[in-house]
């Protein structure tokens, strides 16, 4: 069972003219087997967001971003997209068994050993 997290992570969803109810991201933490190396990084915890699980629907578990990640191993990714004050934005077009996903994920600019996925999808 994944430790669940929420490092004060709000996303504001709004209509047109006014806004509505905060969504509240939660991150599940799990732990790697063994690290791997990502942009000269070593990652021994992954966390997935609540968000992820709206794509339940097209098979998007959280047993299958995490292999996903494995997939990151020993790879470099370019910055995407704005780059907030104190985390950096990445994505990448993993494929498992002929199906090709989109996983975005970030990490804290300080140097730690976690990698936190914002969502994943079919591409």
């Amino acid at each position: 069972m994944p430790l669940k997290i929420n490092p004060n992570t709000i996303k504001d969803k709004e209509t047109s003219s006014q806004k509505t109810k905060k969504e509240v991201i939660t991150y599940y933490l799990y732990p790697l087997d063994q690290a791997i190396i990502v942009n000269d990084r070593s990652i021994k915890y992954v966390a997935v967001s609540s968000h992820c699980d709206k794509h339940l629907e097209h098979g998007i578990t959280h047993k299958l971003i995490m292999k996903l990640v494995q997939l990151l191993n020993n790879h470099y990714f370019p910055f995407s997209g704005k780059q907030p004050e104190k985390k950096n934005y990445f994505k990448a077009y993993p494929e498992i068994n002929d199906k090709r996903y989109k996983l975005i994920w970030w990490w804290w600019k300080e140097a730690d050993t976690y990698l936190w996925v914002r969502t994943c999808h079919p591409d």
